[in-house]
């Protein structure tokens, strides 16, 4: 029997009537969050507020996804750590994934897919890293301002086209 990677944690406002799902993640103590071997870890969608601080994604298909995500959301629009993603590791053994992805690596860290624009990272805070992926962000119709983030070992595996 093959183990099977879960399809991870979805916020998306448009399913709910009366309350903004909201995700927020951050270290237990001094110990960072770990989230691993998920499809996709955290999907967030139709503005839902996040806040995704001190974690650490580890052999996930993909780590982060945001789907049409309207709200714009700039350096001087956060506060409070509101809709923030600092200082998380992302990264993998560099192998392949768990069933489905049992001949893939990990594909990206984070995923925007139709977003007005978001800011990756945190002026002054810890940074993001990004290791072992095939694409740390990928920007698909979307924008993003990218701040405080370090990024290592980031490539195509030789069994995939470039």
């Amino acid at each position: 029997m093959a183990v099977q990677r879960c399809d991870g944690v979805y916020a998306d406002i448009e399913d709910e009537a009366t309350t903004e799902p909201e995700i927020v993640i951050d270290q237990y103590g001094t110990q960072p969050t770990q989230i691993r071997d998920a499809k996709n870890a955290i999907v967030i969608r139709h503005d839902s507020p996040f806040k995704i601080q001190h974690c650490t994604f580890f052999n996930n298909y993909k780590d982060i996804v945001f789907e049409k995500y309207k709200k714009r959301i700039t350096n001087g629009l956060q506060q409070n750590d509101e809709n923030t993603i600092a200082g998380n590791t992302f990264t993998s053994n560099g192998g392949t994934l768990l069933n489905p992805y049992s001949t893939q690596h990990k594909e990206v860290a984070i995923e925007l897919n139709d977003v007005e624009n978001i800011r990756i990272g945190k002026v002054g805070g810890t940074a993001n890293l990004f290791d072992q992926s095939k694409l740390g962000i990928n920007l698909i119709n979307s924008g993003a301002e990218i701040w405080n983030n370090e990024f290592d070992v980031i490539f195509t595996p030789p069994s995939s086209p470039s």
